[in-house]
């Protein structure tokens, strides 16, 4: 029967935030460049790792009308992190004179994102989708597939 889509969406997204995290928190206190280098590396990976199953939450919680809108809204304060981390970061290295600090901030906000994911977030269940005539496709749409068929198999 397998593992739910709960389960699964969010032991990913939770292992790869998680990992990010232990990796960028390390890599604050290596004193040889190469291995901070290494480290941050590996928590890019590990955040990749979350990304495909964050990515994918919007088809699972909202209505298949609504996911392009919650996929933009999703996207717009992802966005708004990658527009203040810089900044952030700029203002910690300058304030404490090291990475270290900004590191530790990023690393606190990766768990904090882990356990959003994997405590706030509640039950992911399929919308059912529209099945009214309304929402069935036309005759039209009907024989443009077939036109592509047959041009498909010449």
């Amino acid at each position: 029967m397998g593992v739910s889509t709960t389960k699964t969406r969010k032991s990913i997204i939770g292992a790869g935030m998680i990992g990010a995290t232990a990796f960028v928190s390390t890599a604050a206190f290596v004193p040889q460049a190469w291995l901070a280098v290494l480290l941050l590396t590996f928590c890019v990976g590990s955040l990749r790792l979350a990304t495909g199953s964050a990515n994918a939450l919007p088809i699972d919680l909202a209505p298949p009308s609504e996911v392009g809108t919650l996929s933009s809204i999703q996207n717009f304060f992802g966005n708004l992190g990658g527009v203040s981390a810089p900044v952030v970061t700029g203002y910690l290295v300058n304030v404490s004179g090291s990475f270290t600090l900004a590191l530790i901030a990023a690393g606190a906000m990766a768990t904090f994102g882990a356990c959003a994911y994997v405590f706030i977030l509640g039950d992911l269940r399929p919308q059912l989708r529209n099945n009214s005539p309304e929402s069935t496709p036309g005759p039209e749409v009907a024989q443009t597939a077939a036109k592509i068929d047959r041009r498909a198999s010449m």
